[in-house]
């Protein structure tokens, strides 16, 4: 198993997995929310960042860090999501 930073041609499996994420919380996105999504993990100035988890060339998880300010440290606190 390897993990490693989101790439731009992951889209097809992540969405795959992304619609399990939300299946698994019994939540439904409009179509904008996950292109938006998705282009935040791609942008590397962005605050959202994303990991996956490879095995045998396919992707069987993800991960995403929101980093955020929090009033209780200095330093940015980070908020995970994962599947």
């Amino acid at each position: 198993m390897i993990m490693r930073p989101i790439q731009t041609e992951d889209r097809e499996a992540w969405e795959s997995l992304w619609q399990g994420y939300l299946d698994f919380y019994r939540t439904a996105l409009r179509p904008e929310v996950t292109e938006q999504t998705w282009a935040a993990l791609c942008d590397p100035s962005s605050t959202v960042h994303g990991l996956v988890a490879e095995h045998d060339h396919q992707l069987v998880g993800l991960a995403h860090m929101i980093m955020h300010a929090t009033t209780w440290a200095t330093r940015p606190s980070c908020y995970l999501e994962d599947l």
